[in-house]
């Protein structure tokens, strides 16, 4: 930018320096003309001498004519040789552009490689999670397998444990008591009760227990040894209700019972039973009856032989 204000310049004293001459040719012209109107007016040695300062200022503008060609010279010089740097800028400015858009696009293609990239990170945490998750679900599944295998032994154990027990308490009553000594047992209901369906009833009011055999938690007899046994019950109903009930042995019902309206069911029954069995009062499969309590209902027996 700076040359071409340069060769502006120069072309401005290019000019002038052409209107100088031309208006030191027009006053020549004039002087002329002058000398031809009043050639007795102005002497011969004036215009010569007015026409040798002419020259000389002639001579001066043309030197600076010559001086302003050479700079304008010099400045054309100067000016291709920033044209011919221009361009080799702008080619290299276009070679730049050219990378810088290839640059752009390989950019470009690198964030959409990222994105996907990010993308398919993603769905491989999500995967992860899930198989993190199904693989803590497989562990406690495993972890719970095994932990119910091992109640189940451990059941399994106790069950056998206390069987044992129960024939080591029958061998050491056997041994403590003698052969003279008889199970018996008499037990009987201090409240009125409505006993749920095919459930065992608790007689809570112990009067007789010998050996301990009958457990008032549980409403179970269980008898020590071998051997004849009388076993007898009693249930007596409410007003206006009517009452089912089970003597059973282990799985086995044995008798049954009836009461209504104050009514009292009775049963009695000699039953061969071996040590460790279970004997026990049931509410059958029917729905509600209530049993009279207050000492109204019992359940008891005894060792015949």
């Amino acid at each position: 930018m700076e040359n071409y204000l340069v060769v502006l310049i120069l072309s401005v004293f290019v000019l002038l320096g052409a209107l100088y001459v031309t208006i030191v040719e027009q006053k020549i012209i004039k002087t002329k003309d002058e000398l031809l109107q009043h050639g007795h007016e102005i002497t011969l040695e004036s215009t010569r001498k007015e026409l040798t300062q002419v020259k000389v200022e002639f001579e001066l503008t043309n030197k600076a004519l010559i001086q302003v060609k050479v700079e304008l010279e010099s400045t054309r010089k100067e000016l291709k040789q920033v044209q011919v740097e221009f361009e080799s800028t702008k080619k290299e400015l276009k070679q730049a552009q050219v990378e810088l858009e290839s640059t752009k696009t390989e950019v470009k293609e690198a964030q959409v490689e990222l994105k996907s990239t990010r993308n398919e990170l993603q769905q491989v945490k999500v995967e992860l999670e899930s198989t993190k998750r199904e693989v803590k679900q497989v562990k406690v599944e495993l972890e719970l397998e095994s932990t119910k295998k091992e109640v189940k032994q451990v059941q399994i154990e106790l069950e056998s444990t206390k069987k044992a027990v129960k024939l080591v308490k029958v061998e050491l009553d056997k041994i403590i008591t003698g052969p003279t000594s008889i199970p018996a047992f008499t037990a009987t209901l201090s409240k009125d009760f409505t006993p749920p369906i095919n459930q065992i009833i608790k007689f809570d009011s112990v009067k007789t227990n010998v050996g301990d055999h009958y457990s008032s938690s549980t409403g179970i007899f269980t008898p020590p040894r071998d051997g004849l046994y009388m076993i007898s019950a009693t249930i007596r109903s409410n007003g206006g209700q009517i009452l089912h009930c089970e003597l059973w042995v282990n799985d086995a019902m044995k008798e049954k019972l009836f009461g209504s309206n104050y009514s009292s069911g009775t049963a009695n029954a000699v039953l061969k039973l071996r040590g460790g069995d279970r004997v026990f009062i049931q509410k059958d499969f029917r729905s509600g009856g209530q049993m009279l309590g207050r000492d109204w209902s019992m359940f008891s027996g005894y060792f015949i032989a």
